[in-house]
C-alpha cells in the first residue's frame, strides 16, 4: 500500500513538471515575440538621460554655470562666459542656481535623444511618455540627477509602467566651483590683480589645469580636467576628452602713461584766403590737451585739428605756436609758418529784404549774385517751402501755409567760395 502510494506521488510529481516546463517555453515564446520589452526602454532612457545630463554639464560649464546667456558676460570660443568678477564685484552664481540650469538643459534637449520612443514605436509599441520633473544635485565629483519620466508601454494589450530615473556622471563641476570661488574672494583684496600664483597653487592641489586668455580689461580663466572619460551612454567606445570650467573677470587696467611728451614737427603749410583749411596736430600720447598762441583760430583742445576760413585781412606769413599738454602737466610747443595767400574770390549776393508772399499764390523771386572771377555759381536754400534754382538762383513756387519763416540762401562759386544771404519770409492770406 505505502509502495502504491509513493508511486503516484512520484508518477504525479513527474506530469507536474513536465507541464511545468510547457508552461515556461510557452512564456518564453510569448516574450520572444516581442520587439522590445520594457527593460530595454528604460536602458535606453537612462542612457538617453545619461548623454543629455553629460553633454549639459559640458555645456553649462562652458558658460560659467549657465545654461541660457547671463547678462554679463563675453564670449570666449563661441560661448557665452559669465563675468565672475566685474570691477571689484563677486558675481559668482550659486551651487543652486547650477544646478537648476543643468536642469533646465536637460528639461530642454532630453527629446531630442529620446526622439518620442520613434525605434520603439515602430516595433510595434504604444508609448506615452511625459517629463514631470528633473533635480540635479553636485555632489562632491558626481552629479546626480533625478528624473520623474513615467512611461506607458502597451503591447499586446499589455501595458507596462515606469517612472522614475536616478542617474550619476562624474565631473570636477563641484571642484571647479570651489576654486572659483576661492580665486573671487581673494580678488576683492587685490581688485586689479591676476592672481596666477594662487591659481597655480590650487591647480597643483586639485591636480588640474588651467589656461588664462586676455582680451583688453577681461581675463578669460579655464579650469581643466584632461582626465574624463566621454560615454555617449549606447556602449560606444568610450574616449578621452579634456573637461573645462570657464569664467572671466573684468579689470580696470588704465595705467598712467609716463613717456615724455612730443609733438610731431610741423612744416611750413600754406591757406588760401576763401578756402577751408584743415589740418592735424600730432602727439604721442592720447588724452592731452592742445592749446595755440594765435588769433587766427583756434585749435581743437581734444583732436588737435585746426580748421579754418582764411580772410582777405589774414594774407600774409604768420608765425603760429601750437602745444599740448599731458594728465601729469609735461608740454611740448611746435612753431611753423603759415603763408596765407589770396586766392579764389567768393561771390557776392545781392541782399535780400524781408519777403512777404500769399497763401496759395504763386510766388517768384530771382536771386542775384555775382562772382568777381566770372566762375560758375551754384545756389542753394535752407527751406522747406522750396527748392531754389541750382543754377539761375529764381524761386519759384506756391505757399501753402502761413507762418514766418527764416530763409538763408547760399552762393557757392566752382572753387568752393560762398556768400550767404538770410532773410524773413512772411506767408499770410491775401
Amino acid at each position: 500500500m505505502l509502495l502504491s502510494i509513493i508511486i503516484f506521488i512520484v508518477v504525479g510529481f513527474i506530469f507536474y513538471v513536465n507541464n511545468l516546463n510547457k508552461v515556461k517555453e510557452a512564456e518564453i515564446e510569448r516574450v520572444t515575440k516581442i520587439p522590445l520589452n520594457s527593460l530595454q526602454i528604460k536602458t535606453f532612457a537612462d542612457n538617453c538621460l545619461r548623454k543629455v545630463l553629460d553633454d549639459g554639464v559640458n555645456f553649462v560649464s562652458k558658460q560659467s554655470g549657465y545654461y541660457k546667456p547671463p547678462v554679463l558676460s563675453t564670449n570666449y570660443l563661441g560661448y557665452d562666459v559669465a563675468y565672475f568678477y566685474y570691477s571689484k564685484s563677486n558675481l559668482l552664481p550659486t551651487i543652486e542656481q547650477i544646478e537648476s540650469e543643468i536642469a533646465l538643459y536637460v528639461y530642454d534637449n532630453l527629446n531630442f535623444c529620446l526622439n518620442n520612443f520613434e525605434f520603439f514605436k515602430r516595433q510595434g509599441l504604444q508609448i506615452e511618455w511625459k517629463i514631470e520633473n528633473i533635480s540635479v544635485e553636485l555632489v562632491d565629483n558626481n552629479i546626480i540627477m533625478k528624473t520623474g519620466l513615467p512611461i506607458k508601454i502597451v503591447f499586446n494589450k499589455v501595458e507596462n509602467y515606469i517612472s522614475d530615473f536616478t542617474v550619476t556622471i562624474n565631473k570636477k563641476l563641484k571642484q571647479f566651483y570651489d576654486i572659483s570661488n576661492e580665486l573671487v574672494r581673494l580678488q576683492e583684496n587685490e581688485p586689479n590683480s591676476v592672481l596666477v600664483g594662487k591659481l597655480t597653487d590650487l591647480a597643483l592641489v586639485n591636480n588640474i589645469k588651467y589656461n588664462i586668455v586676455t582680451q583688453g580689461d577681461d581675463v578669460i580663466y579655464a579650469l581643466i580636467d584632461e582626465e574624463p572619460f566621454i560615454d555617449d551612454g549606447f556602449e560606444f567606445e568610450r574616449k578621452k576628452m579634456p573637461y573645462y570650467f570657464a569664467f572671466a573677470g573684468k579689470y580696470n587696467w588704465s595705467f598712467p602713461d609716463k613717456r615724455p611728451l612730443y609733438l610731431e614737427t610741423v612744416p611750413n603749410l600754406t591757406a588760401s584766403v576763401g578756402y577751408l583749411f584743415n589740418y592735424k596736430i600730432k602727439a604721442n600720447k592720447e588724452n592731452v590737451t592742445f592749446f595755440d598762441s594765435t588769433d587766427l583760430f583756434d585749435i581743437d583742445a581734444k583732436t588737435g585739428i585746426i580748421r579754418f576760413i582764411p580772410e582777405n585781412h589774414h594774407t600774409g606769413e604768420h608765425l603760429v605756436l601750437v602745444g599740448a599738454q599731458d594728465r601729469d602737466g609735461n608740454t611740448d610747443t611746435k612753431t611753423f609758418v603759415l603763408n596765407i595767400v589770396e586766392g579764389n574770390k567768393k561771390p557776392f549776393i545781392r541782399q535780400i529784404n524781408d519777403l512777404t508772399v500769399f497763401v496759395n499764390k504763386q510766388f517768384f523771386y530771382d536771386v542775384n549774385a555775382s562772382d568777381p572771377e566770372n566762375n560758375t555759381v551754384f545756389y542753394t536754400d535752407n527751406a522747406d517751402l522750396f527748392d531754389i534754382n541750382t543754377l539761375n538762383g529764381i524761386i519759384n513756387f506756391t505757399p501753402k501755409k502761413t507762418g514766418a519763416f527764416q530763409i538763408t540762401i547760399m552762393a557757392t562759386d566752382i572753387n568752393g567760395a560762398s556768400d550767404k544771404e538770410t532773410f524773413y519770409l512772411y506767408a499770410k492770406y491775401e
